[in-house]
């Protein structure tokens, strides 16, 4: 899995709900949130069934720029989406 973190250039919180949604919805999709006030973002997602050309080429229009890309273990995935992490470290 690839994590990738973007920031934009142009990107409304509006237009930034409808991207999260669609990408969201896509099954190779594990987590995914834009923010359109901030204007930032991430998306992790299997490269195996999608490739990171069709995620920029979907983010194309919000001129994306890639501030971070790493691979992720499912474990490491896991670890990040547990609630008492977030909590624990804030």
């Amino acid at each position: 899995m690839i994590r990738i973190d973007f920031k934009f250039d142009n990107i409304t919180p509006e237009e930034a709900r409808r991207m999260q949604y669609k990408l969201a919805t896509n099954l190779a999709v594990y987590r995914v949130f834009l923010n359109g006030y901030s204007k930032n973002g991430y998306i992790t997602f299997d490269e195996s069934k999608l490739s990171r050309e069709e995620v920029l080429q979907m983010l194309e229009e919000f001129k994306p720029e890639i501030i971070r890309e790493r691979t992720l273990t499912p474990d490491e995935l896991i670890i990040e989406s547990l609630s008492w992490k977030n909590t624990a470290a804030a």
